[in-house]
């Protein structure tokens, strides 16, 4: 898929006529749906081993919110639909959980409410509940539609794995029927619960909670509408000019054995305005160092030879021996299971990069890690 969505995306991005561009414009939709698909089934097979384990991070909650509201904007506008995010307290709303696990419920959720809603209006709504203690609070997460609703026999087995409705809905809407298995089980995991009202033809509310830990000890209370920025893109907006500007000239090492991941990646570096050695295996890693200064790593975690975890070990090694300069190393991975990112940090790693991964990630992951004075 990495190679699929890089090359899609870049194509994209080239000069084509409107034909083509609507044939390229569907092979990356295509791509995208194949790997929300194939994230589901990830999730499903962690949470059945019992190896899905949530991240502890501080985030803004209010942020959050927004941001989740915003990426359905587009579509919600497309289909003529109001999209509105209320939250029940003013101003920031500092929390500790794992951000990317609550994003998870509420993009599935407001998914499911835009794609099964025709007219009317989809709700994102955010209050505390009654839960509350000197650590932590219990958040209540609302998604209303006014969509086509679910019958009373669907209901009692929607958040089943595999379930899908009945064979009209499930033919004419697609999907695996895991994202609300996947929903009901992190926020479980999350020490909460979720649950559904609905009414064939009247639309659906889905309510879950998730226990999340406070970095205040007060909230604000105060019923708000965040705003929400109704911008409609196309595939090839969402690839923008705004992400092919070059960024600041750098010398990158690209560490990658497999020879499509080479070519997207150098063709993504390329058009953000980078330089770019490769190397296939870890050993030509430790030459190219020692022949030539390089601005950052871009490091495959799995190479014939000498994998990138070991890699990272000799140049952190090198650099404490003879006092040199600290060289930035991003592991890129196909892996997706928790602990991975721990496991590069400490190999000596810097940052995480999972395939596949778009040029606008791989711009924002550059800019994070600038040259140092030494290097």
């Amino acid at each position: 898929l990495n190679g699929v969505l890089g090359l899609a995306s870049l194509l994209v991005r080239t000069n084509l006529s409107e034909d083509q561009r609507d044939l390229a414009e569907t092979l990356c939709t295509s791509g995208e749906t194949l790997l929300r698909v194939i994230n589901d089934v990830l999730d499903f097979s962690k949470i059945e081993a019992g190896k899905l384990v949530l991240d502890s991070m501080d985030f803004d909650l209010n942020d959050l919110l927004a941001e989740t509201a915003k990426v359905f904007a587009g579509q919600a506008r497309q289909k003529g639909l109001e999209l509105v995010c209320v939250t029940m307290c003013q101003g920031p709303v500092p929390v500790q959980g794992d951000p990317g696990r609550l994003k998870q419920i509420l993009y599935n959720l407001l998914s499911n409410a835009i794609k099964f809603t025709d007219r009317g209006k989809v709700t994102l709504e955010a209050r505390i509940s009654s839960e509350e203690d000197e650590t932590s609070v219990l958040w209540e997460f609302q998604v209303r539609d006014t969509g086509i609703g679910i019958t009373p026999e669907a209901r009692q087995y929607i958040f089943e794995s595999f379930f899908q409705g009945d064979a009209t809905t499930a033919k004419r809407y697609g999907g695996t029927g895991l994202g609300l298995s996947i929903c009901r089980e992190l926020s479980h995991l999350m020490q909460g619960d979720i649950a559904v009202s609905s009414e064939p033809g009247r639309g659906s509310c889905f309510t879950f909670t998730a226990r999340l830990g406070k970095r205040q000890a007060v909230y604000v209370p105060a019923t708000v509408a965040l705003h929400i920025d109704y911008e409609v893109q196309s595939t090839a907006a969402k690839h923008s000019s705004r992400s092919d500007k070059p960024i600041e000239c750098k010398y990158i090492l690209l560490a990658e054995d497999n020879e499509i991941n080479q070519k997207v990646a150098k063709q993504m570096l390329e058009r953000l305005g980078c330089r770019v050695d490769i190397a296939e295996n870890g050993l030509e890693v430790l030459d190219a160092v020692t022949a030539r200064s390089y601005d950052l790593i871009l490091m495959d975690c799995q190479m014939p030879e000498l994998d990138g975890y070991e890699t990272t070990r000799q140049i952190r090694q090198r650099e404490s021996s003879a006092q040199t300069g600290h060289i930035p190393i991003i592991a890129l991975t196909g892996f997706a299971m928790h602990g991975d990112r721990e496991i590069c940090l400490q190999a000596g790693m810097d940052d995480y990069l999972s395939k596949p991964f778009s040029l606008d990630e791989l711009r924002v992951m550059i800019k994070k890690w600038p040259p140092t004075d030494e290097g």
